[in-house]
C-alpha cells in the first residue's frame, strides 16, 4: 500500500523515525551535559577561591601594588560567583528539561565567557606591565622608610615576609638616607637570625615580581582552562536545545495525529460509481 508514504492533500506527514530522537537518547544526552556542568562548578569553585586567595596576597602587599591588582582579583571572585549562580541554574533547566531556562543559561553563561576572555587579556597585560607598576611603588616606599609609618611597617613586613633586603639587595641601604636614632642603616628586617648577622642577599623587587607574576599567570592559566570547558558546556546545552525542541515538536505531532499513520486518516474517500440499471 503506498498510501502512508505520500503525503496526501491536508495532512502533516510525521518526520521520519531516523531522524527524530528517542527519549532514550535524549536522556543520554541531558544526564552527559549534567556531568559536564557538574564539572563546571567545580571549576568555578575553584576560580572563587584562587580569586580569594591572590586577592588576600595582594591585600598583603598593597603598598606596593597599583590599584588593578585588586580590582582583577576582585572582579575574578564576582564573576566567578555569578557563573555558580547561572550554572546552577542551567543544571535546574536541563533537569526540569525547560527549554526557556536552558536558552537565557545559554545567552548569559556566552556572555559572562566573554567578560573571562577579557579578564585573560588584562591579566597579560598586566604581567607585561608589571616590572614598571612594581618598581615606581617600591622605590617610593623604600624611599619612605624612615618618614612614613605605613612605609616603614610594610617594608619591613614585605623584607621579612619573602627574605628579601632592599630594592636591589641589601646594600642599597648603605646608599639611601639613614636616621642617626637607628643603630644599623639596614633594617632588622633584614635578618633572619637572631643575631642579625647575614642580611638576606636577594632584592625585593625581583622576590615580589616573581611572586606576582607566578600569581598572574596562574589566574590567567587557570581562566583558559576554564573557558575551555564552559565553552563546551555551552555548545552542550545548545544541542540538547535542539533535540529537546525536535523531541517536543515530535511529540506534539503525534498527539495531534493520534499516533497513527497518516494514511488511516488522511486518505480521501473513492465515491462508489453506481452501475446503470
Amino acid at each position: 500500500m503506498t498510501g502512508y508514504a505520500e503525503n496526501p492533500r491536508g495532512v502533516e506527514q510525521l518526520p521520519a523515525a531516523s531522524r527524530v530522537i528517542t527519549r532514550k537518547n535524549l536522556s543520554i544526552i541531558k544526564y552527559l551535559i549534567l556531568l559536564l556542568m557538574a564539572m563546571c562548578l567545580v571549576l568555578e569553585i575553584i576560580a572563587i577561591v584562587l580569586g580569594a586567595s591572590t586577592g588576600n596576597i595582594f591585600a598583603e602587599f598593597q603598598h606596593f601594588l597599583d590599584n588593578q591588582f585588586h580590582a582583577l582579583a576582585t572582579f575574578i571572585v564576582v564573576l566567578g560567583i555569578m557563573m555558580l549562580v547561572v550554572v546552577m541554574g542551567g543544571c535546574i533547566g536541563i533537569m526540569l528539561e525547560n527549554m526557556s531556562t536552558v536558552g537565557i543559561f545559554i545567552v548569559v553563561y556566552t556572555m559572562l565567557i566573554i567578560l573571562e576572555i577579557i579578564i585573560v587579556i588584562s591579566t597579560f597585560s598586566l604581567i607585561r606591565n608589571t616590572d614598571s607598576l612594581l618598581g615606581t611603588r617600591m622605590e617610593r616606599a623604600f624611599l619612605n622608610f624612615y618618614d612614613d609609618r605605613i612605609s616603614h611597617r610594610s617594608v619591613n613586613h614585605m623584607q621579612q615576609r619573602l627574605q628579601c633586603c632592599g630594592f636591589k639587595n641589601y646594600s642599597d641601604w648603605y646608599n639611601w638616607p639613614h636616621h642617626d636614632d637607628f643603630e644599623s642603616s639596614v633594617p632588622m628586617s633584614c635578618f633572619a637570625s637572631p643575631q642579625y648577622e647575614v642580611p638576606f642577599e636577594v632584592g625585593c623587587f625581583d622576590r615580589m615580581s616573581e611572586l606576582i607574576g607566578y600569581l598572574l599567570n596562574v589566574l590567567a592559566s587557570g581562566t583558559i582552562v576554564a573557558i575551555i570547558f564552559q565553552a563546551i558546556c555551552v555548545i552542550s546545552a545548545v544541542v540538547f536545545l535542539i533535540q529537546l525542541r525536535s523531541y517536543r515538536k515530535h511529540e506534539t505531532l503525534q498527539r495531534s495525529t493520534g499516533a497513527f499513520p497518516p494514511s488511516v486518516f488522511g486518505l480521501e474517500t473513492i465515491p462508489e460509481e453506481k452501475t446503470p440499471i
